[in-house]
């Protein structure tokens, strides 16, 4: 609720003229109906007659008119902003025309070495030549253990073949 005091001089009086309270849906020109109204071309005439029809022309001409000097005020202020914005060091539109002030340069780096080739080939060539070594170890290890599996066969089928003479007899 608006704690606006009336008098009773005021030109608006309804809904309620007797209060010195007033809604703010109460006030001319707000609310939905003011709104709906706008929206709904309400408050416009429809021209039905030649001559209505010339003045309503020449009304929606003076219209146009009006517009047209609001936005050319328009294009005033902002130019008087960006003027401003300018002044100020703050042009938010001319970061397209002009390159940015670079406050802070990064110091050279100093040249560096590149890491020669040579030295990494030779640890390679060592870590190869130990990675042979050990494979041919792992190989002859994994030979000798195959042919103590085999003879533990041989020696195991002889003895299951013993035991069953020896239960035959």
């Amino acid at each position: 609720m608006s704690l606006a005091v009336m008098t009773l001089t005021d030109t608006y009086q309804d809904p309620h003229p007797e209060s010195r309270l007033m809604l703010e849906e109460d006030e001319p020109g707000e609310g939905d109906d003011g709104r709906i109204r706008l929206y709904a071309s309400a408050q416009e005439r429809i021209a039905l007659g030649r001559g209505s029809r010339k003045i309503d022309a020449g009304r929606q001409k003076y219209v146009k008119q009006e517009m047209i000097a609001d936005a050319d005020e328009n294009e005033e202020a902002v130019g008087w902003e960006r003027e401003q914005l300018r002044r100020g060091d703050l042009d938010l539109f001319a970061t397209a025309r002009a390159t940015p002030k670079s406050r802070f340069t990064v110091p050279p780096h100093p040249p560096t070495n590149l890491p020669e080739l040579s030295p990494a080939v030779e640890r390679l060539a060592q870590s190869f030549a130990a990675l042979k070594a050990s494979h041919a170890s792992s190989v002859d290890v994994v030979a000798s253990f195959s042919d103590g599996q085999e003879q533990l066969d041989n020696r195991g089928t002889e003895l299951h073949d013993m035991v069953a003479q020896a239960e035959a007899k």
